[in-house]
């Protein structure tokens, strides 16, 4: 298994945890999409999973940018990272959830 790979095992572990939507994106996606997104109390988080050695795209950098320049957070995590990351996304889960508009609030599909 390759060292990404058991990395981005143990991120989505660490996430199943925190009771965050998470959503891995296959390998075979677009090419520079974030490695994983949530929704986080409201909040878009995108991460792009690296090794210690590994470096992002010039692509992956672009997206990254695109994702924070439109209200969202995006970070480029490493094992090191990783623990400030978490905690980072441990307290924005416990600020207060963003209230939906009324006239925005659409019933669940059954």
């Amino acid at each position: 298994m390759q060292p990404e790979t058991r990395f981005k095992i143990k991120v989505l572990k660490d996430l199943s945890s925190m009771d965050v939507f998470a959503i891995k994106i296959q390998q075979v996606s677009t090419h520079g999409d974030p490695d994983i997104i949530l929704c986080v109390k409201g909040n878009y988080v995108a991460l792009e999973l690296k090794t210690l050695t590994g470096r992002a795209s010039a692509l992956q950098i672009y997206k990254l940018d695109q994702i924070k320049r439109n209200g969202g957070y995006s970070f480029i995590v490493d094992p090191n990272s990783w623990p400030s990351i978490r905690h980072f996304i441990s307290e924005l889960y416990e600020t207060e959830t963003k209230e939906i508009p009324s006239c925005l609030k659409l019933p669940l599909a059954t």
